[in-house]
């Protein structure tokens, strides 16, 4: 299995470059970036952010986790992506969502929200289009003449994408249109039903590409490792409910990797069972511990 950082908060670029190198020479196999256009707190553009990281890092793969696909043009997407693989030296991969928790960032865009889903999965073919140079289907909302992106992806077949949601059109979108599938809130009995229904409708999938591929299964959780294991509990209970107004404690404990090295390694090993091949872990920080948290995930989680 192996393990990336999903971070969280915004950073000058110097700091966040300094970290984007650490979290490298821990040895993790990605570091990732969310996207909203219009949040709750303060969030940069992810590609902005990961371009700061790629000027930092030498092999570390760069994915958003994830980016709202609908809210942008295909085409402007695909010139963004294939920009930023190229420079980075082919090392992007592209998580996409829909998005649909926070409506004023879909009528600042002016995209209806109840279009998210159909516009996401008329999106990726032409993206895939646009970075091999070949026509771009034409659909309901997009008609995309071919047109030359240059420089290409320096991934022949371009960055995977990876989609992430939990609807069985999320997981239609994923298993018929995608490289890969980002779970979240899973634990291994969820895991194992979620990659078997994924599975399934893979055996359905129109592009004999895709349906000749197997599915990359990601999962991003919710990290916290303390000696004492109910103080980490207590730790990601109250990082969930300041995120989810709700209670908590039971999704903690049954979602989240928490505890001491043994209780990490046993629930990565439960993890890896069930079929996750890429742990994206999301540290759950506390008075700027973050460095200290890595450095516990590296040595526990590895």
């Amino acid at each position: 299995m192996k393990l990336g950082i999903a971070l969280e908060g915004i950073r000058p670029a110097a700091e966040l470059a300094t970290l984007a190198a650490r979290i490298e020479k821990l040895g993790f196999a990605s570091l990732w970036t969310p996207d909203h256009v219009s949040y709750t707190q303060p969030i940069a553009d992810p590609f902005q952010a990961l371009s700061v990281c790629a000027s930092a890092t030498r092999r570390i793969a760069l994915g958003t986790c994830v980016y709202l696909l609908p809210l942008r043009h295909p085409t402007l997407v695909a010139k963004q992506t294939a920009s930023f693989d190229w420079l980075s030296g082919g090392r992007l991969v592209l998580g996409i969502g829909v998005g649909g928790e926070f409506p004023g960032e879909f009528a600042a865009c002016e995209v209806p929200a109840a279009e998210r889903g159909a516009r996401a999965s008329e999106a990726m073919p032409i993206l895939r289009a646009l970075w091999r140079g070949a026509q771009p289907p034409t659909g309901r909302f997009f008609r995309v003449p071919p047109t030359p992106i240059m420089p290409a992806p320096l991934q022949a077949a371009g960055p995977p994408i990876w989609v992430g949601g939990r609807s069985e059109a999320a997981l239609r979108r994923a298993a018929w249109l995608g490289d890969g599938y980002l779970g979240y809130f899973l634990d291994p009995p969820g895991v194992q039903t979620r990659l078997a229904r994924l599975r399934e409708l893979r055996t359905e999938a129109t592009d004999e590409e895709r349906r000749g591929t197997p599915l990359t299964m990601a999962l991003q959780t919710f990290v916290r490792t303390e000696d004492d294991r109910d103080h980490a509990l207590a730790r990601v209970t109250a990082r969930l409910g300041a995120m989810y107004g709700a209670e908590t404690q039971r999704a903690a404990g049954r979602f989240a990797i928490v505890g001491n090295g043994e209780d990490c390694r046993r629930r990565l090993g439960e993890l890896a069972g069930a079929g996750v091949e890429h742990l994206i872990c999301s540290p759950v920080v506390v008075s700027d511990d973050l460095e200290d948290q890595l450095e516990r995930v590296a040595e526990n989680l590895s």
